[in-house]
């Protein structure tokens, strides 16, 4: 379940849990994120507090809205930026690095968020040196990489998950006789 936090508390949570533990015990913790394309006026209805205007907690390109939010022992904060496509926000939440199985393992610590956040997920930051990527192609038919893996499964078990959620996009993993298919419902379908 998520718990909506103030500023303050997110801050002391991170102090008193992830920056102490990090200290005490050398776990090396890292911020995962991935972005969402849905708008102020979405995020608005579906989260139940009200965002800190322009927080000066963490430096940024411009002006936005920013929540705090707690699963369990993840602590997260979702930004949503003022830009000219109105949908441009991004989720960052801090874990331990080495307790994940996949890069993006972080995400199965986030499924209590709503839904209408998940499903649009359209790029997640994956691992610097991939053997395989996942692209998508977005709502004007343009073609981007949303994440790249490390291996073919994770990219798979990557697209599976996600669609769990009705994704609104389609993915296809970059490989010759692929290129030009997308996952539909768990199965690569010709392009």
């Amino acid at each position: 379940m998520i718990n909506w936090i103030q500023a303050e508390e997110w801050c002391a949570y991170y102090d008193d849990y992830y920056a102490v533990d990090k200290r005490a015990n050398q776990i090396h913790f890292f911020e995962q994120e991935f972005t969402v394309d849905i708008s102020l006026a979405e995020l608005q209805k579906i989260i139940p507090v009200t965002p800190v205007s322009n927080p000066t907690d963490m430096s940024e390109p411009g002006p936005c809205e920013r929540w705090y939010g707690q699963i369990n022992e993840l602590i997260f904060w979702i930004t949503y930026y003022h830009t000219e496509s109105n949908k441009y926000t991004l989720i960052t939440s801090i874990s331990p690095k080495y307790r994940e199985k996949y890069h993006w393992s972080f995400l199965e610590k986030l499924v209590d968020l709503p839904s209408s956040i998940l499903s649009r997920i359209s790029w997640i930051n994956g691992d610097r040196n991939p053997e395989k990527s996942i692209y998508v192609t977005d709502e004007n038919g343009l073609s981007y990489e949303f994440y790249p893996a490390k291996t073919h499964l994770e990219a798979t078990e990557l697209i599976v998950f996600l669609q769990d959620f009705k994704s609104e996009f389609n993915f296809y993993i970059d490989e010759p006789e692929e290129r030009n298919s997308t996952w539909v419902a768990g199965k690569i379908q010709p392009g």
